[in-house]
């Protein structure tokens, strides 16, 4: 079954719709709201309202329930999926109060175990199977853990099988899972907006303004779709950056994805992703194309005391903070070390290469910013790793004009923030030409 003006997308398989109608009859709901049939694919207006009140949907809904594959086929539990790379399922896995993962399974009631278990509640008798979404997420990052069946079950525990869950997240994808466990742990609560920022930079949309419009309920900003092109990710992205921040949001979008190269658009953010063969999000890099997972880095904290700020139409952001000098040479034993982690260019090499050094006399750029302090969490998948060196800086230097240019991120220890030489300045962060 086909639904009519809805270019690209998959068939929707009645004998998936009707596993959908046998699992929302076991969780005792009522109506089911698919949005391919209940947005009007070929009416532009009717779909600029539903995607603006798509936020509410899934908040109010009783439960969600996610199809990693799509509604044409029920995929296996070992079976890879594009599910993480794309941009509305960000929103679907975070919003609602509960969320279910449905797939193919032969097996009947089953424990999934690792030093935690994630139980899969069958269906229907030898086709499907559910499972909550968190914790589907959550073992997804352990590697093979082991099948055990209920001791009634015709199936023998004692091979003691082992599987990889893929459905949800491949083995290569580790990252993009852990920052989307941590918008799902922080739903509601400070941190989220830095882990809702680390997950969406790392997803894509056949139509690229769709990465922000799926999330900007998240932030409270309501965008009018019809105001922006379908492809017009920096427009609709620094309107939204416009709007949360004069509503007093936070700039928690710094430093988000520290290893990957500053966007040439939008220079507070890293490059945006583009849509790979079967729906990947990679990045163009001077090796070529690369898994964005593989660039993401470490993705288990917050942003504390990120700066407020404001931004101009060309995404320049504007924010008041401490600024220290640094220099490329060490001249005194008082001038210690910053590392910086990037992938941002300083006269030809990669800023990645270099090492830095403090200058506390000096009172010009380049500088380093303080951008706040990066509080460590943990959810159970890992443990939770401390770190000697927990503050977040952005390294900038002169651009004229009154503006300077990010050249990625480093992190430092609290003996460089006390420093002498500190100086609160207004810091204009501008793209190259901007």
């Amino acid at each position: 079954m086909t639904i009519e003006g809805a270019v690209g997308a998959d068939p929707i398989s009645i004998d998936v719709l009707i596993t959908i109608c046998a699992c929302l009859a076991k969780l005792e709901c009522d109506l089911l709201w698919l949005d391919g049939v209940c947005i009007i694919q070929n009416d532009d207006e009717d779909k600029g309202w539903q995607i603006q009140n798509m936020f509410n949907i899934y908040k109010h809904c009783k439960q969600c329930l996610v199809l990693p594959g799509g509604l044409s086929r029920l995929v296996q539990i070992t079976e890879p999926t594009s599910w993480i790379h794309r941009a509305w399922t960000l929103q679907e896995a975070v919003v609602p109060e509960s969320a279910k993962c449905l797939f193919s399974w032969t097996r009947g009631n089953t424990n999934l175990q690792s030093h935690f278990p994630c139980v899969l509640q069958e269906v229907e008798a030898g086709k499907s199977a559910m499972a909550d979404l968190r914790w589907l997420l959550m073992i997804s990052l352990r590697g093979e853990v082991r099948v055990l069946c209920p001791p009634t079950a015709p199936w023998d525990n004692a091979n003691q099988e082992m599987i990889t869950v893929r459905l949800l997240v491949d083995t290569h994808e580790h990252g993009q899972a852990s920052a989307l466990l941590g918008a799902i742990d922080h739903r509601g609560r400070e941190g989220m907006g830095n882990a809702i920022w680390r997950s969406a930079l790392t997803r894509v949309a056949m139509r690229p303004a769709d990465t922000v419009f799926s999330i900007m309920g998240l932030f409270g900003v309501s965008l009018d779709p019809l105001l922006f092109s379908p492809t017009d990710r920096k427009g609709a992205t620094i309107a939204l950056m416009q709007a949360m921040l004069r509503n007093g949001a936070r700039a928690e979008w710094l430093g988000a994805a520290q290893r990957m190269q500053i966007n040439a658009d939008i220079p507070t953010l890293p490059v945006f992703p583009t849509m790979g063969t079967g729906g990947s999000a990679l990045v163009t890099t001077e090796e070529g194309e690369v898994p964005i997972s593989d660039l993401m880095g470490d993705a288990w904290w917050r942003l504390d005391g990120a700066p407020l700020g404001d931004m101009d139409d060309k995404g320049a952001l504007t924010m008041h903070v401490k600024a220290l000098s640094i220099r490329r040479d060490q001249q005194t034993k008082a001038d210690l070390e910053v590392r910086p982690e990037g992938y941002a260019i300083w006269d030809g090499k990669p800023l990645g290469m270099n090492v830095w050094y403090t200058a506390s006399s000096e009172q010009e750029p380049p500088f380093i910013l303080q951008l706040g302090r990066k509080e460590r969490y943990s959810n159970g998948a890992y443990p939770m790793m401390q770190s000697s060196r927990p503050y977040l800086v952005m390294l900038v230097k002169g651009a004229g004009s009154g503006s300077v240019r990010n050249l990625g991120y480093a992190d430092v220890s609290q003996e460089i923030l006390d420093l002498p030489g500190w100086a609160e300045r207004k810091i204009v962060i501008a793209a190259a030409g901007g």
